[in-house]
């Protein structure tokens, strides 16, 4: 254990790998953790607490706390009293996330949610926003917020060797309000430009709901025999998919959330050495142009992304130039392990 700012438990992390949210939690906080020999608990569960806090070789009184998600209000009080409040990662605003996937969310809800996260603001010295834009957008003070955006591991996606058929590809959860009906529309346009165009969409269906979805999607393209709607794959393989691709789509639909908050499987794409093509959302679009990695669609329609598309894979030296490109920026900026030594720097120095 490094002696530098003391003991430390992250509440929100789990050790395996997941998907979204739940990797950035395991990857942004494993150089503090590692640095540190944090205790980690994967819930904030108030009933746990007091056991926790009288076994002094696992956690002290006054130690720090980092926070991959938001404490539940019930338990925040407590923490406060007990421990150091030092930093929450504020991957998206619940609020925001929630009108973005058009989830309903009642008056009253909305409003217990904003406390919620306001009152985590306030509890917490440091906050890290995926994006400046996302600390405006949820009013976390300039001096208090660390930007640092989502992130990929490039040790275990790697680029593999190029598909033979020109195949666009998409990583999703299984979920309407995810741009995926308007990457397929988007597709069958370009299939009309360039023949022998596949598609290839990786589903993951964790819910009732999502899994009805994906049956109900599966039985609309039964009979279009150029896509491919694959089971959820594992992310430690992920990489074998996402190789399998000739161009990567990242289609979410408008919104502040999306605006904001560039997905994990921006980067992920990224790593796999695959030119990206995405709905012009304010941080994707800035991302795809400063690493010039991909295009952003003019607008959200299904003709402008069909556009982008085939524009990408008309072209086979640039889309390969705009691979590498990808690739180069996800070894040097995006990494995991160089986001999550900013955090333990950023709290630790």
């Amino acid at each position: 254990m490094t002696s530098a700012g003391g003991r430390w438990v992250v509440v929100g992390r789990k050790d395996e790998l997941s998907h979204g949210g739940s990797l950035r939690a395991h990857y942004l906080f494993r150089s503090l953790v590692e640095r540190t020999e944090a205790l980690s608990m994967y819930r904030p569960d108030i009933r746990a607490l007091p056991a926790i806090v009288r076994k002094p070789t696992n956690m002290l009184p006054g130690a720090n706390v980092a926070a991959a998600e938001l404490i539940p209000g019930v338990a925040l009080p407590m923490l406060r009293r007990l421990l150091r409040m030092r930093v929450l990662d504020l991957h998206d605003h619940p609020v925001l996330h929630a009108q973005a996937l058009g989830l309903p969310l009642p008056a009253d809800e909305a409003r217990s949610q904003q406390r919620l996260t306001d009152a985590n603001l306030a509890a917490f010295e440091r906050v890290v926003v995926v994006s400046d834009l996302l600390g405006d957008l949820a009013n976390v003070p300039p001096n208090q917020r660390i930007a640092i955006p989502n992130g990929t591991d490039t040790s275990l996606i790697e680029p593999g060797p190029w598909p033979l058929r020109p195949t666009i590809g998409l990583i999703s959860a299984a979920a309407p309000g995810r741009g995926i009906e308007l990457l397929i529309a988007s597709a069958r346009l370009v299939r009309e430009r360039i023949p022998g165009l596949e598609l290839r969409l990786c589903l993951s269906a964790s819910e009732p709901a999502s899994r009805s979805y994906l049956d109900a999607l599966r039985r609309t393209l039964a009979a279009d025999s150029w896509v491919e709607v694959a089971p959820a794959i594992a992310y430690a393989r992920l990489g074998t998919f996402l190789a399998g691709c000739t161009v990567l789509g990242v289609p979410h639909p408008p919104g502040a959330s999306w605006d904001a908050a560039p997905p994990v499987k921006l980067f992920d794409s990224m790593a796999a050495g695959r030119p990206i093509v995405a709905t012009p959302r304010t941080e994707t679009a800035r991302i795809l142009r400063e690493t010039d990695s991909g295009a952003a669609a003019a607008s959200d329609s299904i003709e402008d992304l069909a556009n982008a598309l085939a524009t990408v894979l008309a072209a086979d030296d640039r889309m390969r130039e705009l691979g590498a490109n990808a690739r180069r920026a996800a070894e040097g900026r995006y990494d995991w392990r160089i986001l999550s030594n900013a955090l333990a720097d950023a709290m630790l120095t």
